[in-house]
């Protein structure tokens, strides 16, 4: 199945406040309810997934619940109104859960929860970070490793500073990233015609239409069966195994069957992890991918594996690297391949960059004016509000210690 790009006819669309307000509260919920289900919780990950639930859960109540009981008294949300909402707590999904706040703070009270006499960390970096850049106080330190004491409060004192820079830095990161997609839309939507799956679950479910009046009732997709039916096979399924999780005593459906205790004998054994998963999520995320995709990551996990097996042939045993899904030769190729995309990508740019410096140089108005009246904001806006990111980046890395060239790489 390879998907034809859709995108809808929202350009000249704003944000109305009723939807940002909700937008912010759906993500400060997530914010909230995210770090609870991974940290104390310790189940599915709601935030951290291909499709995340956090984000997909709370907009088909929006639009199968709420928005049907909204349209009786002619209040429903536009459908500009709705993708606002899911764009925005998509974004947001994301810093509460692994792609950020779980992995950083984490690492600023690690290295001085775990500096000993033996590693010499003190000497060696710790001494260089400096001190609003990561809690420093040693009750906080433990606190966050080993738990409060009994009538002990929360240390907000040691963390205000370091999440302030930290916020600044994100911030400056997350603006830049805003930028960079306004410059590049047309050229990855309409001259590429790449793919977002992401964006293919709200163009479905809110039936795409060249008007932008409230639905009537349920969408279409609702009232689809095989929607429901495959809907019905994995919610039975996960929720007969989240009642296993809490409760042992219920049975367990096995979905998972690892591979590797087949292949013990050098050189197989050299494979890594290996596991046959029916994972319901990714067989219906992979309808929403182009076949070549699909192809290339079923393909460069048996080939990166096939490696390993040969080198180990040849008597080259690569170590696996502890808790790393990747092995160093896989690693490294791909951050080849990476710089090696990275710069084809530069160089197809080219034209790109020079039609968006001509729009720029000709526009006037901070927001959307033509040619680039189809965008969220002008060009000349995307380029001023990038490099305001680049300079809040560079300023907060060279302020933490990094040179400025380096800061600026």
């Amino acid at each position: 199945m390879n998907p034809e790009p859709q995108t809808p006819n929202l350009a000249l669309a704003r944000p109305t406040l009723r939807a940002i307000v909700l937008g912010l509260i759906l993500t400060a919920l997530i914010g909230v309810l995210v770090p609870y289900a991974d940290l104390k919780l310790q189940g599915t990950w709601i935030a951290c997934c291909h499709l995340p639930i956090a984000v997909v859960v709370p907009f088909l109540l929006l639009v199968g619940l709420v928005n049907p009981l909204l349209h009786r008294c002619s209040r429903a949300f536009t459908r500009a109104e709705v993708v606002t909402v899911y764009c925005m707590t998509l974004c947001g999904a994301g810093i509460p859960s692994f792609g950020l706040t779980e992995y950083l703070f984490p690492t600023l009270v690690g290295m001085r929860y775990y500096a000993s006499a033996e590693n010499r960390w003190d000497d060696a970096f710790i001494k260089l970070v400096p001190r609003w850049l990561a809690p420093a106080d040693e009750t906080a330190v433990t606190a966050f490793f080993e738990g409060l004491h009994p009538g002990a409060s929360i240390p907000w004192g040691a963390w205000t500073t370091p999440v302030a820079a930290w916020t600044l830095l994100a911030a400056g990161f997350f603006l830049g990233y805003l930028c960079v997609s306004v410059l590049l839309r047309r050229q990855w939507i309409e001259e590429e015609r790449l793919i977002f799956p992401l964006v293919q679950l709200p163009v479905q479910v809110l039936e795409v239409r060249r008007d932008d009046q409230p639905h009537a009732g349920w969408p279409p997709f609702f009232a689809n069966r095989l929607m429901w039916i495959g809907l019905a096979v994995p919610l039975v399924v996960h929720s007969i195994n989240g009642l296993h999780f809490f409760f042992p005593v219920v049975p367990q459906i096995p979905l998972s069957h690892s591979i590797n205790p087949y292949f013990q004998a050098k050189p197989w054994n050299q494979m890594g992890w290996v596991i046959a998963i029916l994972h319901f999520s990714i067989v219906g995320f992979s309808f929403l991918l182009s076949n070549e995709l699909s192809f290339s990551l079923w393909f460069f996990f048996v080939f990166f594996n096939l490696q390993a097996v040969a080198l180990a042939a040849y008597g080259i045993e690569i170590p696996a690297i502890p808790d790393y899904p990747t092995r160093p030769h896989a690693a490294l190729q791909m951050l080849g391949g990476f710089l090696v995309f990275a710069g084809f990508i530069a160089f197809l740019l080219k034209r790109r960059a020079t039609a968006v410096w001509a729009a720029a140089s000709r526009g006037a108005g901070f927001l959307s004016a033509a040619p680039d009246a189809d965008e969220p904001l002008s060009y000349r806006a995307a380029l001023l509000c990038g490099a305001t990111g680049l300079v809040i980046v560079v300023g907060w890395c060279t302020a933490a210690g990094i040179g400025p060239a380096l800061a600026v790489v």
